[in-house]
């Protein structure tokens, strides 16, 4: 099995994660870590899974009437606009928003805080848990703090 992770829809950011049926399969293709991609300067990365498969922690719980939202996992190309969009399309009504971006570089780090208007706001963007934006399952909760720390 390969799940590969897209930028979008017609192009895969160059990550993938592959399930092996042999174990040998596994140890034969550790054996290219380091090496050349199609000779196109590219190099390879290829590690074994350490989380065990894992699940990930539970989302915390809501904070009493905060209606703030984290939204994770987006691909770093996207804009702060096709963020809001998003969020548009999917009937939340987004008060404010803070859209993280590395200090030094100035890139998106791939996750924002929305503040949403109202309740049925909150309850769109928490059901966007788990769907796919441009190629990538997106992580919904409450906002543990509701404020920059």
């Amino acid at each position: 099995e390969i799940q590969c992770f897209e930028d979008n829809p017609e192009r895969c950011c160059g990550i993938a994660y592959v399930t092996f049926v042999e174990p040998d399969s596994l140890d034969r293709a550790l054996t290219l870590d380091g090496e050349s991609f199609k000779g196109d300067g590219r190099t390879m990365k290829i590690r074994r899974d350490r989380t065990g498969n894992k699940p990930r922690r539970p989302p915390p719980p809501r904070v009493a009437g905060s209606l703030t939202v984290y939204v994770g996992n987006m691909p770093w190309a996207a804009s702060k606009e096709d963020v809001e969009a998003m969020l548009s399309e999917a009937g939340c009504a987004v008060s404010s928003m803070r859209y993280h971006t590395d200090a030094e570089t100035g890139q998106f780090r791939g996750f924002v805080h929305a503040e949403l208007a109202d309740e049925s706001s909150l309850s769109n963007a928490l059901a966007l848990a788990g769907t796919r934006w441009r190629g990538r399952e997106l992580r919904v909760s409450h906002s543990e703090t509701g404020k920059k720390r």
